[in-house]
């Protein structure tokens, strides 16, 4: 059907925030669309690591101003972008970039408007005051959309349960990763030097912004605690965040810093996870965190929050542990049982490795998006 128009011209706009978990979903759509149907364009706030990446690829990417006071020129901007490039496609991510960019998209008569929703409205870090005026607004503009796509079905029950979408507009797309990345991990040996660790230490991570979203105050706790049982063990906290100071503040003051290794953000977390003993996922709140897909990936076992999306993932005690949000002593029991035994993380791995390949692949993930986009297509402008 698409050798009577030409190539399908697709505008992803999102808030981002560096290479976090929806920003390589995105970059995953550009690399994996077929590229003789789809070219695909951006636009977000300017940001380096992103916009690197972008580079890299050759990709396209209009930088506005997406903070919290509106701005009027960021339609204007957006709409004229839209207009230039003959965009067919406005596929938005993010509250913010939602309202921006479903309303320039409707006021530019775009023909397709689609949303992804990767985290929870309900769950964002702000007032309340604030709360209630995103979920307005983000229900006044779901109207404009032709799809909703949310990245688990928890997200997906929630928008139809307490925002009143209707649920013919919704459609669960559940993330994925690039698999191929995790079979041949490569020399990992540097990290040993870099940190000054033995392979005999116990070695457990964290991967994630440091905010209150991920709740690596519990897993500060529950290391404060294994500590006792496992004197040698190393704990990697990989990324940045506002809470950066105050975490290693915390750390010190409990004794545990020597300990702990913050590494900031880092390129090679696929290296990372390849040395670690179990990867934990303390999170308060997740829509279908991308990073627990890559620690499974790289067959380390998992100890995770039972929150969000999480539990469309993991089968408990099979392909890796749930836990309760929130609560440090139930880290540290299922942390120090799989520091136990050698025999049970490698099972736990393997299985989780399997999940992955088989369920949450990049292609599966691109394939069941590009069908949308597809059946879109066909209905509103063939």
């Amino acid at each position: 059907m698409f050798k009577e128009i030409n190539k399908i011209k697709v505008l992803h706009i999102f808030a981002g925030v560096g290479v976090g978990g929806g920003e390589q979903y995105l970059l995953l759509l550009a690399d994996k669309l077929d590229k003789n149907r789809y070219e695909v364009l951006f636009v977000s706030t300017k940001q380096e690591k992103f916009l690197e990446e972008a580079r890299r690829r050759d990709l396209e990417v209009l930088t506005v101003d997406m903070d919290s006071h509106l701005n009027p020129l960021t339609f204007l901007k957006i709409r004229s972008f839209i207009f230039k490039k003959k965009i067919s496609i406005v596929h938005t991510h993010g509250a913010g970039a939602s309202l921006y960019g479903r309303v320039a998209a409707k006021w530019a008569k775009v023909p397709v408007i689609l949303t992804t929703v990767h985290n929870s409205l309900y769950d964002y870090p702000i007032n309340k005051l604030k709360k209630c005026i995103y979920i307005f607004v983000d229900k006044l503009t779901a109207h404009f959309c032709d799809k909703i796509i949310c990245v688990s079905n928890a997200i997906a029950s929630d928008l139809i349960s307490r925002t009143k979408i209707k649920p013919e507009k919704i459609l669960t797309v559940h993330n994925g990763i690039d698999y191929e990345n995790f079979k041949n991990v490569g020399d990992n040996s540097y990290l040993f030097r870099e940190f000054n660790i033995d392979l005999e230490d116990r070695k457990i991570g964290i991967i994630g912004r440091l905010t209150h979203q991920k709740g690596h105050i519990y897993f500060l706790k529950a290391v404060s605690e294994l500590i006792k049982e496992f004197p040698d063990i190393k704990c990697f906290i990989v990324g940045d965040g506002d809470l950066k100071d105050e975490l290693i503040k915390t750390a010190k003051t409990w004794g545990i810093l020597p300990n702990c290794i913050f590494t900031g953000n880092r390129r090679d977390v696929t290296q990372i996870l390849s040395i670690l003993d179990v990867f934990v996922l303390s999170s308060v709140s997740e829509g279908f965190p991308i990073v627990l897909l890559e620690a499974m990936a790289a067959g380390c076992p998992v100890v995770s929050s039972n929150v969000g999306g999480v539990p469309e993932l993991i089968e408990d005690g099979i392909n890796g542990v749930l836990v309760p949000s929130q609560n440090h002593e139930s880290l540290v029991r299922a942390i120090s049982d799989l520091l136990k035994s050698k025999n049970k993380r490698q099972d736990m791995g393997a299985a989780a490795r399997r999940i992955v390949e088989e369920k949450f692949n990049a292609g599966k993930m691109v394939n069941k998006v590009q069908e949308i986009y597809d059946n879109l297509i066909k209905e509103k402008i063939l």
